[in-house]
């Protein structure tokens, strides 16, 4: 029995987790992502809290890792991450890509080049992170056109990780696509997911005759991350936008 707890709460912890950490990598700006930090600063908490419980969660490991490149504050404990997921498992394919990340934002070679060669042979999450690392390069569209590819692989592999879903939204909104009824279907999902209100909100701003609209959303997002100065400054440029100057203040 307490095992099974043990696995519940690391399940838990992971799934917020990795919402926290889609939120804050989701970048086409190379990280570190200045107004991001600190909700990867949240995320690396909760990695933080299951690798004391599981030292030895590769996925724990990686994603922690993930979060101190977009914070761009400690790139050595970032590769110490990298390098203990490799060694309890050496074949996640993305190991290669993260390493040079690191590298890259130390200033010591160019980021690697994500290609999509037996993109079908990847595991959801080797998408996942290669989706990430493919929104860092810095050749629009390109880079949104593949990392939509690699996200699409990865909901086609794992159509329960709801991350990836939630990337998948977020290509198609960042490509100028209306996804407003895909970002509303993830709500849906999981309403009290900040990171898909902020979607919904950005989807609609981007339709001039209804960002008015956009106001409820990023409200809500606000209300359930009180500490994002991003949600603040969302909602205060929306009230800008459509004339409501005392609200925006």
């Amino acid at each position: 029995k307490m095992k099974n707890q043990k696995a519940a709460k690391i399940n838990k912890l992971l799934e917020d987790a990795d919402l926290l950490l889609c939120q804050a990598a989701l970048n086409t700006h190379p990280w570190p992502a200045i107004g991001f930090g600190v909700v990867a600063e949240q995320a690396i908490e909760k990695y933080d809290e299951i690798l004391n419980l599981d030292g030895r969660n590769q996925w724990a490991l990686i994603e922690r890792g993930i979060a101190q490149l977009v914070k761009g504050e400690n790139l050595d404990l970032a590769r110490t991450n990298f390098e203990k997921a490799e060694k309890i498992g050496p074949d996640f394919y993305p190991m290669l890509y993260l390493k040079s990340k690191v590298n890259e934002q130390y200033g010591k070679e160019g980021l690697k080049d994500v290609n999509l060669i037996n993109i079908q042979t990847l595991k959801s999450k080797e998408a996942y992170v290669l989706g990430f690392l493919a929104l860092q390069q810095a050749n629009p569209p390109e880079n949104e056109r593949e990392a939509k590819e690699l996200f699409s692989i990865c909901v086609e592999k794992d159509s329960n990780f709801f991350p990836g879903l939630v990337a998948k939204a977020f290509v198609n909104v960042t490509s100028g696509e209306d996804n407003i009824g895909e970002s509303q279907t993830l709500c849906n999902l999981k309403p009290n997911s900040a990171f898909v209100h902020l979607l919904i909100g950005h989807s609609i701003s981007l339709l001039k005759n209804r960002r008015n609209e956009a106001i409820a959303p990023y409200k809500r997002a606000l209300e359930l991350q009180p500490w994002n100065p991003q949600c603040y400054n969302l909602l205060g440029s929306t009230y800008e936008e459509v004339g409501i100057y005392e609200d925006a203040e």
